[in-house]
């Protein structure tokens, strides 16, 4: 009876601090509210000497790809 009696009461002063804790948590400024930028943001420039390389083309319409078939017979599970 006593047992029943601590643990009923631990989980409900447990539950109640939980409230709190969230309630206090909720209600304060986060850091990222809090903290101001040191420096303004610079805006992004990509390097001078960067090359792009054009898309892959399709292959034309009327050209077959090599044919790429299997060469090794196809192997069967063992099935005991």
């Amino acid at each position: 009876m006593k047992a029943t009696q601590f643990v009923t009461t631990s989980l409900s002063a447990l539950a109640i601090v939980g409230a709190v804790s969230l309630a206090y948590a909720q209600s304060t400024p986060g850091p990222a509210e809090a903290q101001t930028p040191a420096t303004e943001a610079q805006p992004m420039t990509p390097p001078a000497d960067t090359t792009t390389t054009p898309a892959a083309t399709p292959a034309a319409p009327d050209t077959t790809a090599p044919e790429t078939g299997m060469t090794e017979p196809m192997v069967r599970a063992d099935r005991n």
